[in-house]
């Protein structure tokens, strides 16, 4: 329940700091990105906990790590 409210913080913070990066057009996209993998990440995570099986669970904390990875990326683009 913890990592719930902390990634639900962490997707609003990524989606205010990207309203406050976008000014230019070239860093739009990567905004939209930053944005959809911060929720992607803690999505995922909420759908591994509910997973009934233990290879669903595997393969969700996959996909958050990917999403993560992603977002590192993304990050490392727009600073």
């Amino acid at each position: 329940m913890r990592f719930r409210r902390k990634s639900i913080l962490f997707c609003q913070e990524c989606y205010s700091l990207c309203n406050a990066i976008i000014k230019k057009v070239s860093l739009l996209e990567q905004g939209k990105q930053v944005i959809h993998a911060s929720s992607a990440v803690g999505a995922n995570y909420i759908e591994a906990n509910e997973a009934l099986r233990k290879k669903d669970f595997i393969v969700r904390i996959k996909t958050c790590r990917k999403e993560a990875t992603e977002l590192k990326k993304n990050f490392s683009l727009l600073f």
